[in-house]
């Protein structure tokens, strides 16, 4: 893009020609100049060499822009050849510790099943269970943010009732909380919620990771509701909980990669749950924000567009 400074140069020949033809004609300055023998019409020579001062400007901004448009396309394309290559690398990564990580986390629970083991080699195994389900879902976070890089996600009509009633379930085995209890409360009066547009997928994604946070920052005692509602143009979805909370200082940061919050850092986590849910809502046009009080709890509040046929 061509700036004022560089455009200085284009009009300023014009300007001065243009003041000197009014000096002329008001009678501040002669309408000849006289050089030696020669005689030259004052408005006329000015307005000769204030053309082609701008030509030659014109034909230097012409090349600054050129020279602008190559190194943008240089940028483009360095760029492109860099997310490529981290999105191969962790396809690669994904395939590649897949497998081994199934076996590690088949073999220690199937070990956890024998009696002959000992309560601490049991707990030992939990643990790497535990690990290993860490490792395999960072993978697949990683993936996913680089994934959506790209920014194209299918448009389809979505149920949300059946995304949440999915979300939550999925949120409870990869938490091991089948026994935590979650309130759903989906609109039905005066009419059914009606469907949002988006990729089921990744929403069914993105309010599991909202719930598995509300899982880990909150107790057996704590409450955990979901509530979705719209207002004609819009779902509202919460993801409410009455654990520890979030600090007010730090409720903008959250959404940060791999930003963990001071209250957060004895739990287990990576800090990119947070990020891979506001990319996946901004995706479908939406937006997400946070309340939460420290020691009282924390709301997640998502708007989605309805589908309209």
């Amino acid at each position: 893009m061509i700036g004022w400074r560089r455009l200085l140069p284009v009009a300023l020949p014009l300007l001065i020609a243009g003041v000197v033809a009014w000096l002329v004609r008001a009678g501040w300055l002669p309408n000849f100049l006289y050089t030696l023998s020669l005689r030259f019409d004052l408005p006329g020579l000015v307005w000769r060499l204030a053309l082609l001062t701008t030509g030659v400007a014109l034909l230097w901004a012409a090349m600054l822009l050129w020279n602008d448009h190559r190194l943008s396309q240089a940028r483009r394309a360095d760029a492109d050849f860099q997310n490529a290559a981290r999105r191969d690398f962790l396809r690669r990564l994904d395939h590649e510790l897949k497998n081994p990580l199934t076996i590690i986390h088949l073999g220690a629970s199937n070990l956890r099943q024998d009696s002959q083991i000992t309560p601490r080699q049991a707990a030992s195994l939990q643990r790497i269970v535990q690990q290993s389900q860490r490792l395999q879902k960072l993978i697949v976070d990683l993936r996913w943010l680089t994934e959506l890089d790209e920014g194209n996600i299918e448009q389809s009509s979505v149920d949300l009732a059946d995304v949440l009633d999915e979300a939550i379930l999925l949120a409870k085995e990869g938490m091991n909380y089948e026994d935590r209890q979650v309130t759903l409360n989906i609109q039905q009066t005066p009419w059914p919620l009606n469907p949002v547009r988006g990729d089921r997928e990744l929403l069914v994604v993105s309010f599991r990771n909202l719930l598995e946070n509300a899982f880990k920052y909150t107790t057996d005692t704590d409450r955990i509701e979901v509530r979705a509602t719209e207002n004609g143009q819009m779902a509202m979805i919460e993801v409410a909980d009455s654990g520890r909370g979030i600090a007010e200082q730090e409720q903008e940061l959250i959404f940060q990669n791999l930003y963990r919050s001071q209250d957060a850092r004895d739990m287990p986590g990576r800090g990119l749950g947070l990020p891979l849910v506001q990319q996946i809502v901004n995706l479908h046009h939406g937006r997400i924000s946070v309340r939460s009080r420290p020691q009282t709890g924390t709301v997640f509040t998502v708007w989605l567009p309805l589908f309209s046929s």
